[in-house]
């Protein structure tokens, strides 16, 4: 890595959100760490790998950390990954004290832990960092996890006979805290639990709170091909908020814009990256989030 290139502060808020928040199976911190006979101390290497089906955000990555190689595989993924012992040490130093999640703390201690016993070093893990919205790690969490959604429901209440639906959801295993904590900063929205993945997943709907998540946004931007389906749900958002969503020509260019969401993701989620659960009207059961005693709900 070279010593004068400058990540900026946001990209690396960003990555680390965008690290953490990636559940692709293939996607981890992997250390390999073992004593040879013959040989003076432990050997072995240490890697990044972050698998995705959108090469063009790994290339981004790659560029903005000056590190790392990119490739595409049999199956059709796009694989960075970062290897080199300097650039490991690198990364270390970026992640370290900036990590969130708790599940991702443990893996990066003992991933330290292993760079330490092949370095001799004695690298100490800071503490995580709290969730808040002032910096841009919620952005990455939302580029690795987070849906956009968009739902037609049949309703006698309304002129057109259907009720437009927005929500805001991201999902992620063995996290309640760091969901729940959602509720609390944006004072809205419930964690609820998808039996189907053993997820917990932070819901939010109410228009005022879907509000926040826009100007959130707006300061800390999102970086994948995400953004297309945001900007997309924004502009339905935005036409409920003008009442434009009462009119047949209003309706029916929403049905145009979540049909296009729709394609879109599942272009990416049928290529290995978890992106949304409510593809479909919210009859089906497939990925339905029930609330449980363990949800947390502020109105």
């Amino acid at each position: 890595m070279n010593s004068k290139h400058v990540i900026s502060k946001d990209f690396l808020e960003w990555f680390v959100g965008f690290v953490e928040g990636d559940q692709t199976p293939r996607s981890l911190l992997h250390s390999h760490v073992n004593t040879l006979p013959g040989k003076k101390g432990p050997c072995g290497n240490l890697q990044l790998v972050v698998v995705q089906k959108e090469g063009r955000i790994l290339q981004h990555i790659r560029h903005s950390l000056n590190m790392g190689t990119v490739r595409l595989t049999r199956e059709g993924y796009w694989r960075y990954v970062v290897s080199k012992r300097t650039h490991i040490e690198a990364l270390i130093t970026m992640l370290n004290g900036k990590l969130v999640l708790e599940k991702r703390h443990t893996q990066f201690a003992i991933w330290v832990r292993d760079y330490n016993e092949l370095t001799q070093s004695s690298i100490a893990v800071l503490p995580r960092s709290p969730l808040c919205l002032t910096n841009a790690w919620l952005s990455g969490f939302i580029d690795a996890e987070g849906c956009f959604n968009i739902s037609l429901v049949k309703s006698p209440r309304y002129q057109t006979g259907v009720r437009v639906r927005l929500r805001f959801l991201l999902d992620q295993k063995d996290s309640l805290d760091t969901l729940t904590c959602l509720t609390l900063l944006w004072k809205g929205g419930f964690v609820g639990y998808r039996a189907k993945s053993e997820s917990h997943c932070f819901v939010l709907d109410a228009f005022v709170h879907l509000n926040c998540v826009v100007s959130y946004l707006k300061r800390y931007k999102l970086l994948t091909e995400k953004r297309i389906v945001y900007h997309r749900w924004k502009k339905v958002l935005l036409m409920v908020q003008e009442k434009k969503h009462l009119t047949l020509d209003g309706l029916e260019l929403i049905r145009k814009l979540k049909a296009l969401n729709r394609r879109k993701e599942k272009d990416q989620t049928t290529c290995g990256l978890t992106m949304c659960h409510f593809l479909e009207d919210t009859n089906s059961h497939k990925g339905r989030v029930s609330r449980t005693k363990t949800a947390t709900s502020v109105r």
